[in-house]
């Protein structure tokens, strides 16, 4: 049915306007005090299956770990800065209303069309985005976002370089889905995979079997959905997925073009980008090598000693005897 304010039709759960073919968002907030009960709720209310907001969507789910966290009941008002985070973030989702993201995900008459991922990992949690990159029939670069995903990470603390793999894994899952999806549909001449971690780098581009056993069970299903060779270093400030790893507020995500088109050098000629070699941390990357252990067993035989240091044959012989008298004698009779 179509809203008679601003021409718009529910589809799929999505706000769509037609006359722009785009899709919309459009959240009432509730006015009701911040505890876990309303932060699940506000959180449950944001129907967001192809991640445009993701970096939005993290900043609630990492709010209500908090609370978690906290150890306060499902409707105890938790203390007054987790309150002035809330107050802010809820204010602000109004302004979703101006977000307008193209429907279409590629045009029809296309060249060049290749897929780049993007990873990145925080202490708060892991997330993915990809992009198209094409060529336009008029010659021109052109970028679409396709999809993303955030996640939060374990309250168990563990290390962010593993967070780093547990984003690429992510990531290797999003490109296999997407590329299942249009491979009837369009042609993709080339895979990025983007990752500012050169320990996760090192890591995905080595024999899984190298690594203990965290890093080994997610790098051979990392190897299982994309080609090593399709990873590649950016820099941190370049990353768009950082955007979802760490959270953005409503207002910050509106017209943040890194998330939205990638970073800017993406739409440049391949030749232009900027290539940055950075080496990893020996140190990170040795700590998830697997300890090898070789266990040799040495045959002595003492025949040969007795033959070397006793050559005449009359010699040798009256010694094996003695010997074999002597062995003969310690049997009980």
């Amino acid at each position: 049915s179509f809203s008679d304010q601003d021409n718009s039709m529910k589809i799929l759960g999505l706000k769509w306007l037609p006359s722009l073919d785009a899709f919309g968002y459009s959240l009432k907030t509730l006015n009701r005090p911040c505890t876990k009960r309303t932060v699940l709720s506000e959180l449950s209310r944001i129907f967001d299956p192809l991640g445009f907001l993701s970096p939005i969507t993290f900043f609630a789910k990492y709010m209500m770990q908090h609370l978690w966290s906290l150890g306060l009941n499902w409707d105890q008002i938790p203390p007054p800065e987790v309150l002035s985070r809330w107050n802010k973030y809820k204010s602000e989702l109004p302004c979703l209303i101006q977000l307008s993201i193209p429907r279409r995900s590629i045009p029809s008459k296309i060249t060049n069309c290749q897929i780049h991922g993007f990873c990145d990992g925080s202490e708060g949690g892991y997330a993915a985005v990809i992009y198209f990159r094409y060529k336009t029939s008029e010659g021109n670069i052109s970028i679409q976002f396709v999809c993303g995903k955030s996640k939060i990470a374990p309250l168990k603390r563990i290390s962010i370089p593993r967070l780093e793999l547990c984003a690429a894994l992510l990531l290797s899952k999003l490109l296999k889905f997407v590329l299942n999806t249009y491979r009837d549909k369009i042609t993709i001449n080339e895979i990025f995979a983007w990752s500012d971690s050169t320990v996760v780098l090192h890591w995905v581009k080595a024999s899984a079997h190298k690594w203990k056993t965290f890093v080994s069970n997610r790098v051979t299903l990392i190897q299982e959905n994309i080609s090593p060779s399709s990873w590649v270093y950016v820099q941190s400030e370049y990353n768009p997925a950082d955007c979802a790893s760490r959270g953005l507020l409503p207002s910050e995500l509106l017209n943040h073009a890194t998330w939205w088109v990638g970073p800017p050098w993406l739409k440049l000629p391949y030749n232009e980008w900027p290539v940055v070699n950075s080496p990893a941390f020996v140190s990170d990357v040795s700590s998830e090598e697997r300890k090898i252990t070789l266990t040799t067993c040495v045959s002595l035989h003492h025949i040969g000693s007795l033959i070397d240091k006793y050559s005449p044959l009359e010699k040798l012989k009256r010694i094996v005897a003695y010997i074999l008298r002597f062995s003969h004698n310690l049997k009980p009779t």
